[in-house]
């Protein structure tokens, strides 16, 4: 999807304006940024927007059987891994999603309008006296191959300075996202991922790791797993689909949660336009010259 960002778009979702705060308050409810109640109308529009009512035959359908591909991924690294207990039902059990494999309709091309119609929310936390949590899910089509579109997600995790020469864009903010296990995305990286907000810093500790499920379907598995600044959970599964032109359609499935203390509304507002802005950045690197 221009999916990537999405698994830095939790570190965004307590993004904040107004004058920059020592760091010592970070950790301090009562220092964070106040944000005025959102009206009951306001939150259902927005809320709506990010459900895609027009295209959740997309999202929500489901195939006869599973494939045998998505079977062994579910298997070896989503239902034995308990980070991702919200994401393996809806891909490795009901199989929401996978009718969209090969299906470009389903997925946003780069144009500058609708891009609503291929972002979905599986869950959205509507309890505002808890943390902020969402499972969220996009589809991009790009013209692109899957090596193609895959080549700036594999550089940012494996050499971040050489993705910035490259005039590729990451998460606003970033500023460090550093290959900890100096190994490839096939092999699997562990990194260590900061940026710096108006107000605070957020970030967490993680591993990806790309697995080559067909010839023309691969699979990204990403997820947080210590050094939490701000960010509770985050769980990712990307799936890229190379269409019989070359096209690659890249379905994001994904988990998130963050400790948003007094700034719940402001959380989901964001999350929502950062969901858009990983799709928009996605495509632009994936089809950048």
């Amino acid at each position: 999807m221009g999916y990537f960002l999405q698994m830095f778009c939790i570190v965004l979702a307590l993004t904040a304006c107004g004058p920059r705060i020592d760091t010592g308050r970070n950790h301090d409810p009562s220092q964070w940024p106040v944000t005025p109640p959102e009206s009951e109308s306001e939150s259902e529009s927005e809320s709506e927007s990010g459900n895609t009512r027009g295209s959740s035959s997309c999202f929500e359908s489901t195939p006869s059987s599973i494939p045998t591909e998505i079977q062994t991924l579910c298997t070896a690294e989503l239902k034995s891994n308990a980070v991702f207990a919200k994401i393996a039902p809806i891909l490795c059990d009901q199989g929401k999603m996978l009718t969209a494999i090969n299906n470009p309709s389903c997925g946003w091309d780069g144009s500058p309008s609708n891009k609503n119609k291929y972002l979905h929310r599986f869950y959205t936390e509507k309890d505002t006296t808890k943390d902020y949590e969402d499972v969220t899910a996009s589809i991009v089509h790009a013209p692109v191959s899957a090596d193609r579109y895959t080549r700036p997600i594999s550089l940012a995790f494996e050499n971040y300075e050489e993705f910035k020469r490259q005039g590729f864009q990451w998460t606003a903010g970033t500023r460090e996202l550093k290959n900890l296990s100096s190994t490839k995305w096939e092999q699997g990286i562990q990194y260590r991922f900061r940026a710096d907000k108006d107000v605070y810093e957020v970030g967490y500790q993680g591993q990806t790791k790309r697995y080559q499920l067909s010839p023309t379907l691969s699979a990204q598995i990403n997820y947080a797993t210590g050094d939490f600044e701000r960010i509770i959970k985050f769980a990712q599964v990307v799936l890229f689909s190379e269409q019989p032109d070359h096209s690659t359609l890249a379905l994001r499935l994904e988990n998130r949660a963050v400790s948003s203390q007094g700034l719940f509304e402001r959380a989901k507002k964001s999350a929502l336009e950062l969901d858009y802005e990983a799709m928009e950045k996605g495509y632009r690197n994936a089809t950048t010259p």
